[in-house]
C-alpha cells in the first residue's frame, strides 16, 4: 500500500483539531487544500473519496474515517451520516 503524502495526512488531522480551519474546510474545501500545498491529483482524489481514490492516495483508513467526518456538516450531531458509520456503509457497499 502506497503512504499518502505526509502533508495529505497533517491536513486531515489538523482539519480535525481546529474547529476554524475545519470550517473554512467545509466552506472552500480548495483554500484548504492549497494552504496545504496539495496537488490536482491529490486534491481530486480526496473529492472522489471513494475507497478506491483514498487508496490510490494511500490515505490510511483512521484518517479515511476522520476526513468523511470533517466532510459531513451534520456529523457533528451524530446524525450517522459521516465518520466511522459512513465509512463502514462505504466498505460493505450501503448507501
Amino acid at each position: 500500500m502506497r503512504l499518502a503524502p505526509y502533508r495529505v495526512h497533517r491536513m486531515i488531522q489538523d482539519v480535525n483539531s481546529d474547529m476554524t480551519l475545519l470550517n473554512n474546510f467545509r466552506a472552500k474545501r480548495s483554500s484548504v487544500y492549497q494552504l496545504y500545498g496539495l496537488t490536482s491529483r491529490e486534491c481530486a482524489l480526496l473529492e472522489d473519496g471513494s475507497i478506491e481514490a483514498m487508496a490510490e492516495l494511500g490515505v490510511h483508513p483512521n484518517l479515511q474515517v476522520k476526513f468523511l467526518r470533517a466532510s459531513s456538516q451534520g456529523s457533528s450531531e451524530g446524525n450517522g451520516k459521516g465518520g466511522l458509520p459512513a465509512f463502514l456503509a462505504r466498505l460493505t457497499g450501503e448507501s
